[in-house]
């Protein structure tokens, strides 16, 4: 199974109205993000720091993969990658990603 991982850190902004802007835009591409389905997909979860800690990213987004070849059906997907361009990219100052492979 691949594990797929990714962390994004909000633009910082003093601006209120930004910010507010910024964390709708995050909530729309959350939901789009969470919205997909494909074949080879085991499970999708997105969501929003807790803030429990400080130092914290804004949003991470997780999810499971059947094999390589399922998660890279994901990744050059185009409303995948019109979600990444057209809401993260803008609203983002930081995103990483990892994929890994877990032992079931």
């Amino acid at each position: 199974m691949i594990r797929n991982v990714v962390v994004g850190r909000l633009r910082s902004s003093g601006d209120p109205a930004q910010q507010a802007a910024d964390a709708a835009l995050l909530q729309d591409g959350l939901a789009g993000i969470a919205a997909l389905s494909f074949p080879g997909m085991l499970a999708m979860n997105v969501g929003c720091d807790l803030g429990l800690r400080d130092g914290g990213w804004s949003f991470a987004i997780t999810n499971d993969w059947q094999d390589q070849d399922a998660y890279r059906v994901y990744d050059a997907d185009e409303e995948h990658n019109r979600l990444r361009r057209e809401i993260f990219a803008k609203i983002c100052q930081d995103i990483a990603r990892v994929q890994f492979h877990i032992d079931r």
